[in-house]
């Protein structure tokens, strides 16, 4: 698994105006004025194309949405692909 990156935020380093410049982005957000980038719609997309791009791989062809990618085709695909890499590793 990935380490997680820490380091400081924007919200650090604004101090006060971070904290007045995301309270405003809330309200605005709550009021209905501008959807936040980071919500359902948008990460949903994201997170489809590349369950859609793994599958492809699994099936080793184009596929159409709705995914049918299901946890047992993902672990088979993450085997293989392990299993591709440490031959490549042997050969080098």
């Amino acid at each position: 698994m990935a380490e997680p990156v820490h380091g400081e935020s924007s919200w650090d380093k604004q101090g006060r105006w971070g904290q007045r410049d995301f309270t405003a982005a809330v309200a605005d957000h709550l009021d209905g004025k501008a959807l936040h980038h980071n919500r359902w719609e948008t990460g949903r997309v994201v997170v489809q194309s590349l369950l859609g791009a793994q599958q492809s791989i699994y099936e080793n062809t184009k596929i159409d949405f709705p995914l049918n990618f299901n946890d047992a085709q993902w672990h088979a695909l993450r085997a293989r692909l392990l299993a591709e890499q440490k031959a490549r590793e042997a050969k080098a």
